[in-house]
């Protein structure tokens, strides 16, 4: 007897112009039955991506309007599904920043309480401390299922039945192989940057200077420049082509920089294609790198980045934003850059394996769906 598939509802940071949850999205979409009616969170509908559309409905997260349909849809939906990216988090320069926190804990709750389950996959924990980290751990402990995208997340949440796999963007419909790139004359390199960093105030103008000083130190007429704004958003006056905007002027007197103009997931891969390197403050931008076979050069300003470079080999590539100066940026750069066939070789072995495991997101989704 065939049983019409119970809807789902999908939480995370949608319709905010965000390539990297724009690739959970389209990772989640892939997986789940196309008969299973899919709902998710939406600030600007017009900003998911392509692979969404005609495929969920959605519900206003920056409105009180829906608030019937919210019910409604709550009421019937079986799953509560979190898709990937760092949930567990304080919303810096909020005025409350353990709203998030709050909401996630509240929903878990009155999920549970009617019958529901509740589910995440391929997310990770913020730097959170003390009573923050207290209610992620609740709002954890709720799920039935927590999958986490890296060790380091399962230790801070201190959940002893949690899955491990790598991030959910390993799971998209990646070719077995990827063609192996070769150094091309210019070599291209690629730079992602937000402003949202530790104090920005501070934080953001050393780290444009220190790249300016990188770039000004590179050999004139062998280089190119691409940055890769990963967040376009109409509610953030700072997103992240303002960021690439500011460095792009602060390199104006050194170098010829184009700004990348993709927004769609496959358009920002199809452009990854013409880098030769990937400098990337920006987790998703040095996944995406990686898993387009494109070595990458990480600042870590969160943990979560360098502990993406930790979990697949390639610690020895990525600084510390704390302790990211012009001089062992350049030395980085050019030992990446001469034993540039190894670092290929690394990569590609750290894309097999996510591939290889990420598999297991489907895995999951066909045993519980």
């Amino acid at each position: 007897m065939n049983t019409i598939p119970k809807p789902i509802l999908l939480l995370g940071a949608y319709g905010h112009g965000n390539v990297g949850d724009d690739a959970f999205l389209a990772a989640a979409v892939r997986h789940f039955p196309e008969n299973t009616p899919l709902f998710l969170n939406s600030s600007y509908d017009e900003l998911l991506p392509k692979v969404t559309r005609g495929r969920v409905q959605t519900l206003a997260t920056n409105s009180s309007s829906d608030f019937r349909k919210k019910v409604q849809v709550f009421r019937g939906v079986k799953h509560i599904v979190y898709c990937g990216g760092d949930l567990w988090v304080e919303l810096h320069g909020n005025l409350r920043p353990r709203s998030a926190l709050y909401k996630m804990l509240m929903m878990n709750l009155v999920a549970r309480a009617t019958g529901k389950r509740v589910y995440y996959l391929g997310c990770g924990v913020g730097d959170l401390h003390g009573y923050s980290l207290a209610l992620a751990r609740l709002s954890a402990r709720l799920a039935n299922v927590v999958i986490l995208r890296e060790p380091r997340s399962a230790k801070v949440l201190g959940l002893r039945n949690s899955v491990i796999l790598p991030d959910l963007i390993s799971s998209l419909d990646w070719p077995a192989k990827s063609v192996q790139h070769e150094a091309r004359d210019p070599f291209t390199i690629g730079i992602s940057i937000l402003y949202h960093l530790p104090n920005p105030e501070q934080t953001f103008p050393q780290l444009l200077e220190t790249l300016h000083d990188f770039v000004a130190s590179l050999p004139e007429n062998q280089f190119r420049i691409i940055l890769f704004p990963m967040l376009v958003s109409p509610s953030d006056p700072k997103d992240d082509l303002w960021a690439s905007r500011q460095l792009q002027l602060a390199l104006e007197d050194v170098a010829d920089v184009v700004i990348s103009a993709a927004r769609e997931l496959e358009d920002v891969l199809a452009e990854l294609e013409n880098i030769d390197l990937m400098i990337g403050a920006r987790l998703h931008a040095n996944i995406l790198a990686v898993m387009s076979g494109i070595p990458c050069l990480g600042i870590a300003y969160r943990p979560k980045v360098s502990s993406f470079f930790a979990a697949n080999k390639l610690k020895d590539y990525c600084i510390d934003l704390a302790r990211l100066t012009t001089q062992n940026l350049g030395e980085l750069f050019w030992t990446m850059r001469d034993t540039y066939p190894r670092v290929i070789t690394q990569v590609m072995e750290a894309r097999s394996r996510n591939i290889e495991e990420g598999a297991g997101y489907q895995t999951f989704i066909q045993k519980h769906f």
